[in-house]
């Protein structure tokens, strides 16, 4: 007991020793990321009853190769692969639907140009993924957008859907003219029934 006590003691000293040398930005300088990849395996050989899998793509700061690889891999092993479309620097969710700072800025009047950037940008993605043998089963084109999206010009805030929907369907059009059988898919992270999409 006497032997542990002492090693206990000569910890605590250790440790006072190197708090004593570190500076206050260095105190809490070490830090964790991690992610776990148990399921894995599993998921990749089916096992787990998995048919389908979805790939993430931001509009800024994202890897679009990176994205095409993992495509790739879907394909190969078999499963279904639904493209999620975050127009967005960060996460697209109802809290979060800024229009991209890559986008540059928009005039909350001028939904027309806003439709043309969706256009083309999903266009340059879909080009890409059919270039590389990888086109998606199915493109959900916007993520969680019971708020809107690519807002102020596409929110929900003044419960109009006029805006939404006219973005909804300028990336449904390029979707069907790209590649005709790929399924669109409208994201809510809730039960909404009261809404009713039509495309023209």
């Amino acid at each position: 007991m006497k032997q542990f006590s002492t090693f206990i003691c000569c910890l605590v000293l250790l440790f006072s020793i190197s708090c004593a040398n570190t500076s206050p930005a260095q105190k809490f300088s070490l830090e964790f990321r991690g992610a776990d990849i148990s399921y894995l395996p599993e998921l990749e050989s089916k096992e787990a009853g998995v048919n389908w899998i979805r790939l993430r793509l931001w509009t800024t700061n994202d890897d679009l190769e990176a994205k095409i690889a993992l495509a790739k891999r879907i394909k190969k092993a078999d499963f279904n692969f639904l493209l999620d479309l975050h127009y967005s620097d960060t996460w697209a969710d109802p809290a979060h639907q800024e229009i991209p700072s890559s986008w540059g800025t928009a005039d909350e009047n001028n939904i027309i140009s806003l439709c043309q950037k969706v256009s083309d940008y999903i266009e340059e993605v879909l080009t890409a993924f059919q270039n590389a043998g990888c086109t998606p089963y199915m493109i959900q084109t916007g993520n969680e957008i019971t708020n809107g999206m690519l807002c102020p010009i596409g929110s929900l805030e003044n419960g109009d859907f006029t805006n939404l929907a006219t973005l909804l369907n300028s990336a449904s059009t390029v979707i069907r003219q790209k590649s005709p059988q790929t399924k669109i898919m409208l994201h809510i992270e809730k039960k909404y029934p009261q809404i009713e999409f039509t495309f023209t």
